[in-house]
């Protein structure tokens, strides 16, 4: 997509990684120029929790739990699978820049897992879940960001 005037372009190419702790969206900025280029979902084997249990309270509510432990577990495998696909997206398309929105009490575990090189690539973390929006709306959430 074709960034609008009334927001800054990318002076060099940037990879734009928003992630929760299930999926991954990549996109390619440069100049004016704005792109989807990757969609990745964690492993649907990982999300069939065989320790996920649902049971009745004595006042005959439904109530559920699983074992946080291995929902961990899962997020750690699909940031290290990430963090791999980030380090060759961006020797593919020659990234120099690197942003990442990840939510803000996942963000220490995905900087743990991520390559030095790309560690030192990027250029503004935005600490909020933005996988449901817009490309125009996380174009906004950059600039944002990029103002503080």
């Amino acid at each position: 997509m074709h960034i609008p005037e009334s927001l800054s372009s990318f002076p060099v190419p940037t990879l734009v990684a928003v992630t929760d702790s299930q999926q991954a969206l990549l996109y390619l900025g440069h100049d004016r120029l704005f792109e989807k280029i990757k969609e990745v979902h964690q492993d649907e084997a990982l999300d069939k929790d065989p320790e996920r249990y649902a049971m009745y309270t004595p006042d005959g509510t439904h109530s559920g739990a699983y074992n946080e432990r291995i929902a961990i577990v899962a997020r750690e495998k699909f940031y290290n699978e990430l963090s791999e696909l980030l380090k060759q997206e961006c020797e593919k398309h020659a990234v120099e820049s690197l942003v990442i929105c990840v939510p803000k009490e996942h963000e220490n575990e995905l900087k743990e897992t991520l390559h030095g090189n790309l560690l030192k690539r990027t250029k503004l973390w935005i600490p909020k879940n933005l996988v449901q929006e817009a490309p125009l709306d996380i174009l906004g959430h950059l600039a944002h960001a990029s103002e503080e």
